[in-house]
């Protein structure tokens, strides 16, 4: 009876051009060129929904003041992914002025936010106030907790959230470093406030998910550790290397503090390795002071996929001395090409237990005597790609693909 029922509802929403309502993935700056690891979550996240959803379309402003979209990007993003269209906006001044008013009004009054968050500014945005008139039953997909106040308007109710990391640690990180200042506790209460507004959340850490599980008990929350598009990488045996330690990171000042912080503790100890780092790290003015001062520093700057897989496999281990928040895309890559990986305690919080035999501490004694033994290098190689494809089947997919599939709230209805 049931299946007859959901039949009838399928054929009239077909009636009603609403069979496959659209999904729409929102991320304000450009993406194809992978330089940080949110721009790598979020193609892979793209990939994904593209195997569950038929009609997908990746919104975002075009005037991002530092990572704005280029023809060539765009040309890269059609042949990437063609199934996807491509819409954009400028982010106008009466829409950054609500962006900020919607903030203060879920802070002051979180029972409202869905209310607050539906607001937008009418002759703002015309593409994606299209885009609401032709589909009017969207599912939204945002990347960040800030997204749902920047859109021009958006159904919290609908929209699915992707934290990328804890907002609330972030801003405690960069400012004063106190958890319990107001101007934290005020970033912890939005946060909360916002997501519980939204129709479901996606965590990237075990970490993470267990405090918003805790701070949100009834909500639909799907850990997604990595989404299924990239293999553990063939393990390559090298007689010899290039380099002892390799960091592969993007500009982001967490990065750049974590690198010069461990040259400040350890650099006289650090000058018999041979270390490269790779990424748009490599343009900060202080790592160039830094490589400067130590002559076994090796900058490699950008590189493509191609030469960033050849020199994972050149290099005998990975370095991720970063203090930042969520989880470490480069460590995971780092395992997922079989290099074992010395660690910041914070880079390596958001994993999931086992990671011990190829995850180790950030110890100069230790890793001159690891990275002289190829039966332990050889060893933890092999491990770092055992774990990385146990830790990359964790997680919430089926659940997370059943609500991309049961995206309408007629057929959610039905089907309950």
């Amino acid at each position: 009876m049931a299946d007859i029922i959901q039949q009838h509802v399928d054929e009239a929403l077909n009636a009603l051009g609403g069979g496959d309502p659209l999904v729409m993935v929102y991320y304000w700056g450009a993406l194809m060129s992978g330089a940080n690891g949110s721009q790598q979550r979020t193609l892979s996240q793209l990939s994904f929904i593209c195997q569950q959803c038929d009609n997908v379309v990746l919104y975002h402003f075009a005037n991002h003041p530092s990572d704005p979209w280029t023809k060539q990007q765009e040309a890269d993003f059609a042949a990437r992914f063609p199934g996807i269209r491509l819409v954009s906006d400028i982010e106008t001044l009466p829409i950054k002025i609500l962006n900020k008013l919607k903030k203060l009004l879920v802070l002051c009054f979180p029972s409202l936010a869905r209310q607050v968050y539906r607001l937008g500014a009418p002759s703002q945005a015309p593409n994606y106030r299209r885009l609401r008139a032709e589909h009017p039953e969207i599912l939204y997909v945002v990347n960040y907790v800030d997204s749902l106040a920047q859109i021009n308007g958006i159904a919290a109710e609908r929209t699915i959230v992707e934290t990328h990391d804890l907002r609330y640690f972030r801003r405690a990180k960069s400012s004063d470093g106190s958890l319990v200042s107001m101007k934290s506790l005020f970033a912890l209460r939005y946060e909360i406030s916002a997501l519980s507004a939204a129709k479901s959340v996606i965590t990237i850490s075990p970490n993470e998910t267990y405090f918003y599980r805790n701070m949100m008990p009834n909500a639909e929350i799907h850990y997604i550790p990595e989404y299924p598009t990239a293999d553990a990488i063939e393990l390559q045996n090298m007689e010899s290397f290039d380099f002892d330690l390799l960091f592969a990171a993007s500009g982001n000042a967490i990065n750049v503090e974590g690198f010069c912080g461990l040259f400040a503790d350890m650099g006289e100890k650090l000058r018999g390795f041979r270390i490269a780092l790779c990424g748009l790290i490599c343009g900060r003015p202080e790592i160039r002071t830094l490589a400067e001062q130590y002559p076994n520093i090796t900058l490699l700057h950008f590189l493509s996929a191609e030469e960033l897989q050849r020199t994972y496999a050149r290099s005998k281990a990975c370095l991720s001395p970063t203090h930042g928040t969520g989880l470490n895309i480069k460590l995971v890559e780092a395992l997922r090409h079989g290099k074992p990986v010395f660690g910041s305690e914070a880079s390596t919080g958001a994993l999931t237990p086992g990671f011990q035999s190829c995850v180790f501490p950030l110890d100069a004694e230790a890793m001159t005597e690891f990275l002289s033994d190829a039966v332990r290098l050889r060893e933890a190689s092999s491990a770092a790609v055992d774990y990385y494809t146990r830790f990359s089947q964790r997680g919430d997919l089926e659940e997370l693909a059943a609500s991309l599939r049961g995206r309408s709230p007629v057929l959610k209805a039905v089907r309950s």
